[in-house]
Formats: C-alpha cells, sequence, structure tokens
C-alpha cells in the first residue's frame, strides 16, 4: 500500500492557495487600474467640453467604484447636458436621465448637499413641488442660505402656503412682524435682492398688502445703497407692477424706473443686464440717440451676450429700419451661431418682411442645434405663409 506523501500534499495545497489568492489579487489590481483609467479619460472628456462621452464614462467608473466626488461631477454634467440654456438640443430623455441621476446620487449619498441643491432645484423647475419643498426642508436643517430659503418659500407659495412663506421671507429680509419693523442684524439674507423682490409681489398680489410690499422696498434699498443689483431689480419691479395700475401716469413710473437704473448704471458701468435697463428705458421714450450709444458700448463690453443684439434689433425696429435689425441678430448669431433666440428673432423679422426663402433657410440652421419641436413650430409657421395648409396640420397636431 502506497503511503500518502504529506509534504507533497502540503506542497500542492499552499501552492494553490497561493495561486489562488495571486489571482484575486491580479484581478483586483486590474480592476482598479481599469476604474482609474475611466476615471481619468471621463475628466479629461469633460474638460474638452465632450459633456455626453464624459457622462459615459463616469457612469462605467461608478459600476466599479462607489466614488461620492464622482456622483457629484456626474450629477453637474448630467444637468449641464439636460440644460437647454447650455444645451440647445437637449430633450425630455436627457431631463429624465439627470432626474434619475441626482435621485441615486442622494440616495446613495445623503451628504452631498451640492446634489442635493441641484435635485431640488430640478424637482421645483420640473413642477414636482412637494418633493422639493422636501429636499429644501432638509437643506435648511444643516446650513444658513438665504437662497435656499428664498426657493423654500417660492415652493410654499406654489402649494398656497401663505404663511409658512411669509414667515420665511420675514426672517430672510429681517421683518420683525411683532415690533412691525426691519432689523439688519437679524436678517439671514439682508444682501439677498431676490427675496425682497419675491416677498413684495408676495405681499402686493397674494396678501393684498401694497403699502408693506412698498416697505420691503424701501428696506431692500437702505440695506443694499451700493448695489447695483438693488436698484436694477427695483427699477424692474416698478415697471412691471406700477405701471399696470397707477395713478402717476406710466411716463412718470418710466423716469422714476430710470433714476433707478441710472443708479445702477453708476454703480456697474460693465454689467451687460444694467446697460440693457438704461437703454430700453431711453428706447421706450424715443431717446433713440442716447440708446444707440448705450448698446453701442454694450456690445463692446459683452460680445457674447445674445440680449444685446436683440435690443440693438428691437431699437432699429422702433425706427423702421427693418435690415438694420436683421443685421444686428445676424452680427449677434456670428457670435452666438447657436443661439435659438436670437435665429427665433431673424425668422420673425424674415416672415414679417415675407422673406421665405430666407425663413427655409434659417429653419434648416435652427434644425441643427435646437430640440425637434421647435424647428417643427418654425417650419410649420413657414408652411402657414407659404398657404400650405394640408402640410400645416400634420406639424401642428404633432405638437
Amino acid at each position: 500500500m502506497r503511503r500518502l506523501n504529506v509534504k507533497l500534499l502540503a506542497y500542492l495545497v499552499v501552492g494553490t492557495l497561493v495561486f489562488v489568492v495571486g489571482v484575486v489579487f491580479l484581478q483586483a489590481y486590474q480592476v482598479d487600474r481599469n476604474a482609474k483609467t475611466l476615471l481619468a479619460q471621463a475628466q479629461r472628456e469633460r474638460a474638452d467640453g465632450k459633456d455626453v462621452d464624459a457622462a459615459k464614462l463616469y457612469s462605467q467608473y461608478l459600476k466599479h467604484r462607489d466614488d461620492p466626488q464622482a456622483y457629484s461631477e456626474l450629477a453637474v454634467i448630467m444637468t449641464d447636458i439636460a440644460d437647454t440654456t447650455k444645451n440647445p438640443g437637449a430633450n425630455r430623455i436627457d431631463g429624465q436621465k439627470a432626474y434619475n441621476m441626482l435621485e441615486e446620487a442622494v440616495r446613495l449619498h445623503p451628504e452631498l448637499k451640492d446634489v442635493r441643491r441641484l435635485l431640488a432645484d430640478y424637482t421645483m423647475n420640473g413642477g414636482r413641488i412637494s418633493d422639493a419643498i422636501q429636499h429644501f426642508e432638509l437643506l435648511r436643517a444643516t446650513e444658513k442660505d438665504p437662497v435656499i430659503d428664498t426657493k423654500y418659500a417660492r415652493c410654499q407659495i406654489a402649494m398656497g402656503r401663505d404663511q409658512a412663506a411669509e414667515k420665511v421671507l420675514y426672517e430672510v429680509v429681517g421683518f420683525n412682524d411683532n415690533t412691525q419693523a426691519f432689523d439688519v442684524k437679524a436678517a439671514r439674507g439682508p444682501n439677498h435682492t431676490e427675496a425682497y423682490i419675491l416677498l413684495a409681489n408676495f405681499l402686493r398680489l397674494k396678501l393684498d398688502n401694497p403699502e408693506r410690499a412698498q416697505q420691503v422696498l424701501a428696506q431692500m434699498i437702505a440695506a443694499n445703497k451700493n448695489s447695483a443689483q438693488a436698484y436694477l431689480e427695483h427699477g424692474r419691479y416698478l415697471l412691471q407692477t406700477e405701471n399696470k395700475d397707477n395713478e402717476e401716469g406710466n411716463e412718470a413710473v418710466l423716469k422714476r424706473a430710470e433714476a433707478d437704473f441710472s443708479k445702477a448704471l453708476e454703480l456697474a458701468p460693465d454689467d451687460p443686464n444694467v446697460i440693457l435697463a438704461v437703454a430700453e428705458t431711453a428706447r421706450a421714450q424715443k431717446e433713440y440717440e442716447r440708446a444707440q450709444t448705450l448698446l453701442d458700448d454694450g456690445v463692446k463690453k459683452s460680445p457674447k451676450n445674445e440680449g444685446i443684439y436683440r435690443a440693438r434689433a428691437l431699437l432699429a425696429r422702433s425706427q423702421n429700419k427693418t435690415d438694420v435689425a436683421l443685421a444686428e441678430l445676424q452680427r449677434g448669431l456670428v457670435e452666438l451661431p447657436q443661439s435659438e433666440k436670437l435665429m427665433s428673432s431673424v425668422i420673425d423679422l424674415q416672415l414679417e418682411t415675407n422673406d421665405l426663402p430666407g425663413v427655409r433657410k434659417s429653419v434648416e440652421k435652427l434644425r441643427g442645434f435646437v430640440r425637434p419641436e421647435i424647428a417643427e413650430f418654425a417650419e410649420a409657421r413657414l408652411l402657414l405663409a407659404e398657404k400650405k395648409w394640408l402640410e400645416t396640420a400634420p406639424k401642428l397636431e404633432k405638437l
């Protein structure tokens, strides 16, 4: 009978174990190296502006690694892809993918406050107000931020919860309902102008308290005497509200708004939004030469601002210079070739002047960088202008 070679058996067992452990460690090493390679590639694609490719690589990486930082980076990318202002070709599918990714990120990593902020904004803008409120409440529980407070109040207003909204906004601007006075030191966001405007509109339109609304606006200026944004918002408020039912007359209100805008321009002479506001009040008062000077300055300082070109076109149209208006819009498209608003304004003008061949060319250009339904609507308008009723109806039905 043969004897068992224990020594040989031991060597075989040890050798097998070493081999298995080696294979496991080698596989782990390969997975780790592949994951690092995917992450590096994703970050390079993101740096090169290739967001779609970057998102795919990040998603592959996250299958191998539960990396909170990568989730944060992917969250920003996905929301950028779904943002029509950054990606004119974005569609509903992009939006749903972004929402799903944000939900997954905060579910796996509740500590990612920046991602929860994105998700809260996303749900609010998408009309999921109850969900947005829950996310804002979680954020408010851990940080004091007047931006979050104001968005939270906006959601409460949308849900009809007036007392909750009023309470939060009073805290932001520092109004004490017991003493009926403002306290800048107690305000959670004395420089957050959006909260003042939201509160003023809320008081005036929802609570029928225009006197308190005026006090809020006065406090906004008092607490932000050196803020161009405060004067800009105050002037806009005057034009949007008091022009409708004031006793002074539109011209008087326009002058008051102009004074606000002029002060804003003094404080921020390079701000394109301020320049646009001052130029528009000049145009409305038929001070065309002054408006042109302001917009000439604006286009030099902000050549990538589409609002400047649209304002220049409007100014030309106010003077019945249709050709000049079209040239201004085309000039803007040279700087911003994928601007949906500029191209749409070109189409409007071409339809108005019955330049149907020009509209056809513009629609084809538009089709190259916007959502299909936008291009389809533009083409439907062209078909209507061409009196092709039978071809128009199916396109409108799809929309």
